[in-house]
């Protein structure tokens, strides 16, 4: 929440969003499955919604477009 439209939004919504969100270290999923006998495949959201043909909007896309979403299937 350290985007100021971001954070303007959620007010005017009357969201406190960092009371939502963690932000403290995580450890990656991906790596996780891996280990555990998935196969992964991960992307980012940006890249996702390129490739389904949907634009992040100049907010979204500085907020949410680094996040990665993970996609795993157990072998």
């Amino acid at each position: 929440m350290e985007d100021p439209e971001a954070r303007a939004q959620a007010e005017a919504l009357g969201l406190d969003l960092r009371s939502l969100l963690n932000s403290g270290p995580r450890p990656d999923p991906g790596e996780w499955l891996r280990q555990h006998g998935w196969v992964v495949e991960s992307r980012l959201l940006r890249t996702a919604a390129r490739e389904y043909g949907r634009l992040l909007t100049p907010v979204g896309d500085r907020v949410n477009g680094p996040f990665v979403l993970t996609h795993a299937r157990k072998v």
